[in-house]
């Protein structure tokens, strides 16, 4: 499972050819996953409901469900993430 995208959203491939390598990691969301929330602040900022999880790409079920996916893998062996 790869982790992190690299080279394929328009916001970081405004930084390639820099010096610096630029990821993104995208997770399911506030309320997304019973037991789980990686958006601890949602609440607070009110911006659950304008999240922007369903937008673009992330409209599509097969993005979604990889977005879950590597949420659960966080919840569930925060060590094999890590090494991921």
């Amino acid at each position: 499972m790869n982790l992190l995208s690299v080279g394929n959203n328009a916001k970081t491939v405004k930084g390639d050819g820099s010096e610096y390598l630029t990821a993104i990691l995208y997770l399911a969301p506030f309320r997304t996953i019973t037991g789980q929330n990686v958006c601890p602040m949602a609440s607070l900022a009110k911006c659950g409901e304008a999240c922007l999880y369903t937008a673009g790409r992330g409209r599509m079920s097969s993005v979604q469900a990889g977005r879950i996916r590597k949420a659960k893998l966080l919840r569930d062996n925060p060590a094999e993430f890590e090494r991921q």
